[in-house]
Protein backbone atom coordinates (compact mmCIF):
# COMPACT_ATOMS: atom_id res chain seq x y z
CA UNK A 1 0.00 0.00 0.00
CA UNK A 2 1.16 3.21 -0.47
CA UNK A 3 -0.11 7.25 0.33
CA UNK A 4 0.80 10.48 -0.60
CA UNK A 5 4.30 11.63 0.94
CA UNK A 6 3.96 13.77 4.69
CA UNK A 7 6.21 14.82 6.76
CA UNK A 8 3.80 15.23 9.79
CA UNK A 9 3.23 11.57 8.99
CA UNK A 10 6.89 10.15 8.98
CA UNK A 11 7.56 12.27 11.85
CA UNK A 12 4.48 10.93 13.79
CA UNK A 13 5.59 7.37 12.84
CA UNK A 14 8.73 8.10 14.19
CA UNK A 15 8.23 9.58 17.58
CA UNK A 16 4.33 9.79 17.80
CA UNK A 17 3.96 7.10 20.59
CA UNK A 18 3.33 7.54 24.21
CA UNK A 19 6.76 5.84 25.50
CA UNK A 20 9.09 7.58 22.63
CA UNK A 21 8.10 10.67 23.34
CA UNK A 22 8.41 10.25 27.23
CA UNK A 23 11.47 8.69 26.72
CA UNK A 24 12.50 11.83 24.28
CA UNK A 25 11.76 14.17 26.94
CA UNK A 26 13.59 12.14 29.20
CA UNK A 27 16.63 12.51 27.27
CA UNK A 28 16.36 16.06 26.74
CA UNK A 29 16.54 16.77 30.62
CA UNK A 30 19.80 14.96 31.15
CA UNK A 31 19.00 10.84 31.38
CA UNK A 32 21.46 8.62 29.54
CA UNK A 33 21.39 5.29 31.38
CA UNK A 34 18.53 2.31 31.27
CA UNK A 35 18.54 2.12 35.02
CA UNK A 36 17.61 6.13 34.82
CA UNK A 37 14.95 5.87 32.11
CA UNK A 38 13.28 2.96 34.20
CA UNK A 39 13.63 5.33 37.45
CA UNK A 40 11.89 7.93 36.10
CA UNK A 41 8.79 6.58 34.24
CA UNK A 42 6.39 3.76 35.67
CA UNK A 43 7.70 1.24 32.45
CA UNK A 44 7.91 -1.70 31.96
CA UNK A 45 11.55 -3.46 31.04
CA UNK A 46 10.00 -4.79 27.87
CA UNK A 47 8.27 -1.58 26.77
CA UNK A 48 11.38 0.17 27.88
CA UNK A 49 13.93 -1.85 25.72
CA UNK A 50 11.89 -2.00 22.39
CA UNK A 51 11.16 2.18 22.74
CA UNK A 52 15.14 2.49 23.11
CA UNK A 53 15.90 0.30 20.45
CA UNK A 54 13.24 2.21 17.99
CA UNK A 55 14.91 5.64 19.31
CA UNK A 56 18.39 4.33 18.22
CA UNK A 57 17.43 2.98 15.03
CA UNK A 58 15.39 6.19 14.08
CA UNK A 59 18.63 7.94 14.50
CA UNK A 60 17.36 10.22 17.99
CA UNK A 61 19.81 8.29 20.22
CA UNK A 62 23.13 6.63 19.98
CA UNK A 63 24.09 3.65 22.31
CA UNK A 64 27.53 3.67 23.19
CA UNK A 65 30.21 2.67 26.29
CA UNK A 66 29.74 4.88 29.08
CA UNK A 67 32.11 8.10 28.98
CA UNK A 68 34.20 7.20 31.85
CA UNK A 69 35.50 4.04 29.62
CA UNK A 70 34.91 1.77 32.50
CA UNK A 71 32.92 -1.10 32.49
CA UNK A 72 29.78 0.47 33.57
CA UNK A 73 26.21 0.30 32.12
CA UNK A 74 25.59 1.96 28.45
CA UNK A 75 24.53 5.23 27.77
CA UNK A 76 22.27 6.57 25.74
CA UNK A 77 23.03 9.99 23.97
CA UNK A 78 21.01 12.28 21.93
CA UNK A 79 22.16 13.00 18.34
CA UNK A 80 21.44 16.68 16.64
CA UNK A 81 18.20 14.74 15.14
CA UNK A 82 17.78 13.86 19.04
CA UNK A 83 17.70 17.28 20.38
CA UNK A 84 16.22 18.98 17.60
CA UNK A 85 12.86 16.98 18.85
CA UNK A 86 12.84 19.68 21.28
CA UNK A 87 10.21 22.24 19.57
CA UNK A 88 8.03 19.25 19.43
CA UNK A 89 8.18 18.73 22.84
CA UNK A 90 7.62 21.37 24.35
CA UNK A 91 4.58 22.31 22.00
CA UNK A 92 3.30 19.22 23.43
CA UNK A 93 3.72 20.34 26.97
CA UNK A 94 2.00 24.01 26.65
CA UNK A 95 -0.89 21.94 24.99
CA UNK A 96 -1.17 19.56 28.39
CA UNK A 97 -1.06 23.04 30.19
CA UNK A 98 -3.48 24.66 28.51
CA UNK A 99 -6.11 21.33 28.00
CA UNK A 100 -5.46 19.18 30.59
CA UNK A 101 -8.68 17.73 30.56
CA UNK A 102 -7.29 15.99 27.12
CA UNK A 103 -3.98 14.33 28.23
CA UNK A 104 -4.07 11.21 29.64
CA UNK A 105 -1.45 11.76 31.88
CA UNK A 106 0.61 14.45 33.67
CA UNK A 107 3.08 15.49 31.22
CA UNK A 108 5.74 17.29 32.75
CA UNK A 109 5.59 19.27 36.27
CA UNK A 110 8.28 21.81 36.87
CA UNK A 111 9.28 25.31 35.28
CA UNK A 112 11.89 26.24 32.57
CA UNK A 113 13.16 29.73 32.45
CA UNK A 114 14.59 31.64 29.41
CA UNK A 115 17.93 31.92 30.86
CA UNK A 116 18.44 34.84 28.29
CA UNK A 117 15.94 37.02 30.01
CA UNK A 118 15.16 35.32 32.73
CA UNK A 119 11.20 34.92 32.83
CA UNK A 120 9.37 31.81 33.45
CA UNK A 121 9.28 30.44 29.57
CA UNK A 122 5.70 30.40 28.11
CA UNK A 123 6.52 29.20 24.23
CA UNK A 124 5.10 30.57 21.17
CA UNK A 125 5.67 29.13 17.48
CA UNK A 126 5.89 32.44 15.49
CA UNK A 127 6.78 33.09 11.65
CA UNK A 128 10.62 33.76 11.24
CA UNK A 129 10.16 36.14 8.71
CA UNK A 130 7.69 38.48 10.66
CA UNK A 131 7.60 37.23 14.08
CA UNK A 132 3.97 37.03 14.36
CA UNK A 133 2.22 34.09 16.24
CA UNK A 134 1.41 30.70 14.24
CA UNK A 135 -2.37 30.17 14.00
CA UNK A 136 -3.91 28.10 11.46
CA UNK A 137 -5.82 29.90 10.10
CA UNK A 138 -3.13 32.15 8.74
CA UNK A 139 -1.35 29.19 7.05
CA UNK A 140 -1.83 28.06 3.67
CA UNK A 141 -0.44 25.01 1.83
CA UNK A 142 0.90 23.96 -1.71
CA UNK A 143 2.34 21.07 -2.85
CA UNK A 144 6.35 21.07 -2.72
CA UNK A 145 9.43 19.38 -4.40
CA UNK A 146 9.02 16.16 -2.53
CA UNK A 147 5.01 16.04 -3.41
CA UNK A 148 4.35 12.20 -4.73
CA UNK A 149 3.89 8.66 -3.31
CA UNK A 150 5.70 6.80 -0.54
CA UNK A 151 5.08 2.97 1.08
CA UNK A 152 2.97 3.14 4.20
CA UNK A 153 4.46 2.21 7.54
CA UNK A 154 2.38 -0.01 9.57
CA UNK A 155 2.45 0.87 13.47
CA UNK A 156 0.22 -0.95 15.95
CA UNK A 157 -2.57 1.15 17.11
CA UNK A 158 -2.14 2.48 20.62
CA UNK A 159 -5.50 1.89 22.77
CA UNK A 160 -3.88 1.84 26.39
CA UNK A 161 -0.54 2.45 28.34
CA UNK A 162 1.10 -0.21 30.16
CA UNK A 163 2.75 1.11 33.36
CA UNK A 164 5.16 -0.79 36.01
CA UNK A 165 3.10 -0.46 39.28
CA UNK A 166 4.51 -0.59 42.87
CA UNK A 167 3.41 0.42 45.85
CA UNK A 168 5.62 3.68 46.30
CA UNK A 169 4.75 4.74 42.30
CA UNK A 170 1.01 6.11 41.58
CA UNK A 171 -0.18 4.32 38.59
CA UNK A 172 -0.78 6.44 35.84
CA UNK A 173 -2.62 3.86 33.07
CA UNK A 174 -5.60 4.31 31.03
CA UNK A 175 -6.28 6.12 28.19
CA UNK A 176 -3.00 7.76 26.58
CA UNK A 177 -3.59 11.68 25.45
CA UNK A 178 -5.08 13.13 22.27
CA UNK A 179 -1.50 15.14 22.14
CA UNK A 180 0.41 11.61 22.49
CA UNK A 181 -1.83 9.60 20.36
CA UNK A 182 -0.79 8.77 17.18
CA UNK A 183 -4.18 8.28 15.16
CA UNK A 184 -5.87 10.97 16.31
CA UNK A 185 -2.61 13.41 15.71
CA UNK A 186 -2.80 12.29 12.10
CA UNK A 187 -6.88 12.76 11.82
CA UNK A 188 -6.08 16.38 13.05
CA UNK A 189 -2.97 16.84 10.40
CA UNK A 190 -5.14 15.52 8.19
CA UNK A 191 -7.92 17.93 9.07
CA UNK A 192 -5.67 20.76 8.75
CA UNK A 193 -4.61 20.05 5.60
CA UNK A 194 -8.75 20.00 4.00
CA UNK A 195 -9.39 16.12 4.00
CA UNK A 196 -12.76 16.41 6.61
CA UNK A 197 -15.02 13.30 5.24
CA UNK A 198 -14.70 9.46 6.75
CA UNK A 199 -14.16 7.88 3.10
CA UNK A 200 -11.47 10.95 2.44
CA UNK A 201 -9.60 10.59 5.81
CA UNK A 202 -9.56 6.04 5.46
CA UNK A 203 -7.99 6.37 2.00
CA UNK A 204 -5.36 8.93 2.93
CA UNK A 205 -4.26 7.74 6.56
CA UNK A 206 -5.39 3.96 5.44
CA UNK A 207 -6.96 3.06 8.99
CA UNK A 208 -9.55 0.71 9.86
CA UNK A 209 -13.07 1.67 9.72
CA UNK A 210 -12.91 0.78 13.55
CA UNK A 211 -9.92 3.08 14.44
CA UNK A 212 -10.93 5.73 12.38
CA UNK A 213 -15.02 5.89 13.92
CA UNK A 214 -13.31 5.10 17.44
CA UNK A 215 -10.99 8.36 16.90
CA UNK A 216 -13.62 10.49 15.55
CA UNK A 217 -15.67 9.90 18.47
CA UNK A 218 -13.34 10.63 20.92
CA UNK A 219 -11.84 14.25 18.72
CA UNK A 220 -15.70 15.19 18.56
CA UNK A 221 -16.54 14.06 22.15
CA UNK A 222 -13.68 16.64 23.24
CA UNK A 223 -14.88 19.10 20.98
CA UNK A 224 -11.84 19.34 18.94
CA UNK A 225 -13.89 18.29 15.83
CA UNK A 226 -17.39 18.95 15.14
CA UNK A 227 -19.75 16.50 12.56
CA UNK A 228 -21.55 19.00 9.70
CA UNK A 229 -23.79 17.30 7.36
CA UNK A 230 -23.00 17.83 4.16
CA UNK A 231 -25.55 15.02 2.52
CA UNK A 232 -29.26 14.73 3.67
CA UNK A 233 -29.72 11.27 1.51
CA UNK A 234 -28.13 9.40 2.76
CA UNK A 235 -27.32 10.91 6.13
CA UNK A 236 -23.56 11.85 5.86
CA UNK A 237 -21.07 14.33 7.77
CA UNK A 238 -17.67 15.98 7.69
CA UNK A 239 -15.83 16.96 10.28
CA UNK A 240 -14.42 20.12 11.02
CA UNK A 241 -12.20 21.99 13.12
CA UNK A 242 -13.50 23.80 16.26
CA UNK A 243 -11.14 26.39 18.01
CA UNK A 244 -9.97 23.97 20.29
CA UNK A 245 -8.87 21.83 17.71
CA UNK A 246 -7.25 24.53 15.88
CA UNK A 247 -4.98 25.30 19.14
CA UNK A 248 -3.39 21.81 18.72
CA UNK A 249 -1.69 23.05 15.50
CA UNK A 250 1.46 23.98 16.75
CA UNK A 251 1.90 20.29 17.59
CA UNK A 252 1.24 19.26 14.10
CA UNK A 253 3.00 22.74 12.55
CA UNK A 254 6.39 21.70 14.49
CA UNK A 255 6.22 17.61 13.75
CA UNK A 256 5.92 18.88 9.84
CA UNK A 257 9.05 21.23 10.66
CA UNK A 258 10.79 18.52 12.20
CA UNK A 259 10.10 15.71 9.66
CA UNK A 260 11.23 18.43 6.95
CA UNK A 261 14.44 18.68 7.76
CA UNK A 262 15.22 15.77 8.89
CA UNK A 263 13.04 12.90 7.42
CA UNK A 264 12.91 14.31 3.92
CA UNK A 265 16.08 13.93 1.71
CA UNK A 266 13.92 14.54 -1.51
CA UNK A 267 12.23 17.98 -0.25
CA UNK A 268 9.05 18.97 1.27
CA UNK A 269 6.34 17.48 0.17
CA UNK A 270 3.78 20.15 1.41
CA UNK A 271 5.06 23.93 1.41
CA UNK A 272 3.22 26.30 3.54
CA UNK A 273 2.92 30.31 3.32
CA UNK A 274 2.38 32.49 6.38
CA UNK A 275 -0.56 35.20 5.00
CA UNK A 276 -0.23 38.03 7.06
CA UNK A 277 3.37 38.44 5.82
CA UNK A 278 3.31 36.31 2.56
CA UNK A 279 6.29 35.09 3.13
CA UNK A 280 7.15 31.09 2.94
CA UNK A 281 6.47 29.81 6.81
CA UNK A 282 9.60 29.13 8.82
CA UNK A 283 8.45 28.21 12.37
CA UNK A 284 10.82 29.36 15.29
CA UNK A 285 9.88 29.02 19.05
CA UNK A 286 9.80 32.09 20.85
CA UNK A 287 9.93 33.10 24.37
CA UNK A 288 6.38 35.02 25.17
CA UNK A 289 8.36 37.39 27.00
CA UNK A 290 11.39 38.89 25.20
CA UNK A 291 10.47 37.69 21.88
CA UNK A 292 13.63 36.07 21.17
CA UNK A 293 14.35 32.58 19.67
CA UNK A 294 14.88 29.86 22.16
CA UNK A 295 17.62 26.83 21.82
CA UNK A 296 17.36 24.14 24.05
CA UNK A 297 20.67 25.52 25.37
CA UNK A 298 18.47 28.41 26.67
CA UNK A 299 16.25 26.35 28.73
CA UNK A 300 16.78 25.90 32.39
CA UNK A 301 14.69 23.14 34.11
CA UNK A 302 13.21 23.24 37.86
CA UNK A 303 11.22 20.77 39.64
CA UNK A 304 8.13 22.43 41.14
Amino acid sequence: MSTAKSSTFRAINLIGDYWLLLLMREALLGATRYNEFYKRLAITHATLSDRLKRLVEGGLLTKSANADNTNGPEEYRLTDMGRNCYVVLTMIRQWHQRHPDLSGVEWLQGTFVHSECGHAFEPRLACATCGAEVHADDVSSKPGPGAGIEPVVTMPVQRQVKVRKTGAERSISGTVGIESDRWSIMIMAACFSGISRFGDLRERLLMSPHTLSNRLSLLTSQKMLTKRAYSSTPKRYEYVLTAKGKDIYPIVASLMQYGDRWLSSDGPPMLLQHNPCGSSLSAVLQCSACMSPVGLEHLVFGIQ
